[in-house]
């Protein structure tokens, strides 16, 4: 291999694109005519449907269209944003959504006042719902309710449809072969998905089978729990429907956790409506006649418990509302009867009719109900075709501002009137205030909608190298300052840091593909001497199959729960089967202050599911581990250590040499190009498995550099067929009495 510096000058528009892009500014900083909303507890965000007076959507709307009261008190807006799903919003980017801004849907299976009829009815709508009638911009989330099990949120709000689909399929009863995540997403391994992906393309037949057979054996599972009673146990019963209405209770406030506006799909046939409203007037008559007829008779045949609702469950009812309002929830009851009452010994004999406790819940939310169909779809579909065009709403909350708000929304175009708005209202509570389930709520919100916070300062470099056949590794660098390190143990009062890093893989259609999760808890004052003012370091592996992916990082202080999150985008090409020469990296090397470096799995002892997939580092050279981090901060004239990996270069044939060419230069902010003093290779390695020379490299920089943010530009060149592979890689030159690294 021989280096050539060559000086070739790059377009502007391109070098401005790349300082944009390596050097971590967010990427709203160059959408200035966007509305910005920022996800604290400082700002809140509000879904508002408004129509003409026709009644239809009335579009291109302006902040000063709109006048919102809090508490009787005008407010100013603090951003606006058009959402109109019917049309088609291209490569919106996610990151420009407002977290109020997108759709949610949560799908509850009631399994206690349901059967199995029912409740295979109400599965196989809500998956024609999933894959033909939501945008893909939607989020949908599934939960459940069991006598036994209780509530349970088997999926967060997700746009990752495979993700449903599998909730859907199994109702979180078969994880098998699935990673669940701290935000409590269960994730199927990416090798026992590409295996599955193979078989599937066999045995399509057998597979459908199989998953027959799994769907009843979880429906089997799951009504094997439910109490089961007599027809005249009427006071056990009513302790289940108390119980039940318990749980719609805490469901508001956990869902307070996430932005903007729920929709709630009740799918269930409800609960006997005598145990809400007491006996009808005929029922009524008709235990009075035995009284006056019989005396003390009749009135020891009379059913005392039926006669009269239950005071406690209306209570209990009302609350549970009050909360859904709180936290802009919108309940849509979906009977699972159907025409047929094809009720069976799965539920209580005396359930004869639920219509009015699922009627108190959907119209003291603003939401509909839907009953004696036998196909759910064409409510469905309306349901979607209703709810697809809204605002957000953006206002400062006042340190005055009480927990729960009333809001009056009204408008100045003629005719104009709001439709669906929150009007008790309680915005997104504070971290501290969240209890565990809020808490991994509002991650899955982070993680799906991919919010841009800046609580805290990291930095992050993402890239893909060559795994094994179709798996790819992405090596994840993280990076926390000193500094950031002592504000966030300066806010504890007790030295301590404790962060949560966690990074994600998307694909290009949000399916998550790889997750890691690491808990890092540090005592500044004990480490002081060991880190010496150098940042946390931190690196792991995503898997991932060839194609556009994101890599989704979040940092959470695990004590207050300041939090900032990172989304790259990257390319991860087919290693497996490459066309032409490709480079991985390159990434800076610190040999000089590892730091405090930490990674996440052992290779040795990998976990479970990562058994039987690429599971080593990439930074190693001649069994020797190389330091990664993000940015490299040197002094002008100083040395310059990074790595690269290159895939299918062409080789001598006696030698076995890499018949390929350097060239390297140093960008300023301007576009001026600086010739470098040096490059030198200071050691090389060949992997025949993967075909992958990895490279380590040292750059003397020209001693005329001034203090500021520099692109180092390196073109790796074929020599026999003349191809060229250009990265770019950053670096930070500060001045001998200011550099502190």
């Amino acid at each position: 291999m021989s280096l050539r510096f060559g000086l070739r000058r790059p377009g502007r528009q391109l070098l401005a694109v790349a300082l944009l892009g390596v050097l971590a500014i967010p990427a709203a900083s160059v959408a200035q005519d966007r509305p910005q909303f920022r996800t604290t507890v400082e700002v809140v965000q509000l879904q508002v449907a408004v129509a003409d007076s026709r009644g239809d959507h009335l579009p291109n709307l302006t902040r000063d269209d709109f006048v919102l009261r809090v508490d009787g008190r005008v407010r100013d807006l603090a951003g606006i944003y058009e959402v109109d799903l019917r049309q088609i919003q291209p490569n919106e980017d996610e990151r420009f959504i407002p977290a109020a801004g997108w759709r949610q849907f949560l799908m509850f299976f009631d399994f206690s006042f349901s059967t199995r009829k029912g409740i295979l009815r109400a599965q196989e709508s809500a998956r024609k719902f999933v894959t033909d009638h939501v945008h893909p911009n939607d989020l949908i989330g599934v939960a459940t309710y069991s006598t036994v099990g209780g509530l349970k949120l088997v999926s967060p709000f997700t746009a990752d449809r495979a993700q449903v689909l599998g909730a859907l399929n199994t109702f979180g009863l078969q994880q098998a072969g699935h990673l669940v995540d701290p935000a409590g997403f269960a994730l199927q391994g990416i090798n026992d998905m590409f295996a599955m992906e193979v078989q599937l393309a066999a045995e399509a037949e057998q597979e459908d089978q199989a998953l027959n057979e799994l769907q009843q054996n979880t429906l089997d599972e799951m009504f094997a729990v439910q109490f089961q009673s007599e027809a005249n146990d009427f006071r056990r019963y009513r302790e289940e429907v108390v119980n039940y209405a318990d749980q719609l209770q805490a469901l508001g406030p956990l869902l307070q956790a996430a932005n903007g506006r729920k929709h709630v799909l009740l799918f269930s046939s409800g609960f006997d409506d005598k145990v809400l409203t007491g006996q009808s007037l005929d029922e009524l008559a008709e235990d009075t006649m035995q009284i006056d007829l019989n005396g003390a008779i009749g009135l020891a045949s009379v059913n005392s418990e039926t006669r009269f609702g239950s005071t406690d469950l209306r209570e209990t009812l009302q609350k549970a509302v009050e909360n859904f309002r709180h936290s802009d929830v919108v309940f849509h009851a979906f009977d699972t009867g159907g025409l047929g009452n094809d009720r069976t010994d799965d539920t209580f004999a005396t359930t004869t009719s639920g219509k009015q406790g699922l009627s108190y819940i959907a119209d003291g939310t603003d939401g509909s109900i839907h009953w004696n169909m036998n196909d759910l779809m064409p409510s469905l579909s309306q349901l979607a075709e209703d709810t697809a065009r809204y605002y957000v709403l953006a206002y400062h909350k006042d340190r005055e501002d009480p927990a729960v708000v009333t809001l009056d929304i009204d408008l100045r175009p003629p005719g104009a009137q709001v439709i669906a708005a929150p009007r008790r209202f309680a915005p997104v509570p504070a971290y501290t205030e969240m209890d565990e389930f809020q808490r991994q709520l509002q991650l899955a919100e982070f993680i799906t909608k991919g919010i841009e916070e800046e609580d805290m300062i990291f930095d992050v470099r993402a890239v893909p190298f060559a795994g094994r056949d179709a798996v790819s590794r992405v090596a994840v660098v993280l990076e926390v300052p000193h500094a950031q390190l002592e504000e966030i143990a300066s806010t504890r009062g007790d030295g301590i840091v404790e962060l949560d890093l966690m990074g994600y893989m998307l694909d290009e259609n949000d399916e998550m593909r790889d997750v890691f999760s690491r808990r890092v808890k540090l005592d500044l004052a004990t480490m002081a001497e060991r880190m010496d003012g150098l940042p946390l370091r931190y690196y792991d592996l995503l898997w991932s199959l060839p194609g556009q992916q994101k890599v989704r990082v979040l940092v959470r202080d695990a004590e207050v729960g300041m939090l900032s999150t990172r989304t790259v985008d990257l390319e991860v090409p087919s290693f497996h089967a490459p066309e032409g020469v490709w480079v991985s990296g390159p990434v800076a090397v610190d040999s000089e202050h590892p730091g405090l470096l930490l990674r996440g799995i052992d290779p040795n002892n990998p976990p479970q599911h990562r058994i039987g997939g690429p599971v080593a580092y990439p930074f190693t050279l001649a069994d020797r581990d190389i330091t990664p981090q993000v940015y490299t901060v040197t002094a002008p004239g100083g040395r310059y250590q990074f790595m690269m990996v290159s895939y299918n270069v062409p080789r001598h044939p006696f030698t076995g040499e890499p018949q390929t060419s350097l060239q390297a230069r140093i960008i300023d902010e301007l576009g001026t190009e600086h010739e470098l003093a040096s490059l030198t290779v200071l050691g090389q390695q060949y992997d025949e498995a993967d075909d992958g020379t990895t490279m380590v490299l040292e750059a003397a920089l020209p001693p005329n550099l001034r203090p500021g943010a520099y692109l180092m530009e390196i073109d790796l060149i074929d020599a026999v067929g003349g191809e060229t592979v250009q990265q770019m890689l950053p670096l930070l030159i500060q001045s001998p009495a200011t550099d502190d690294n």
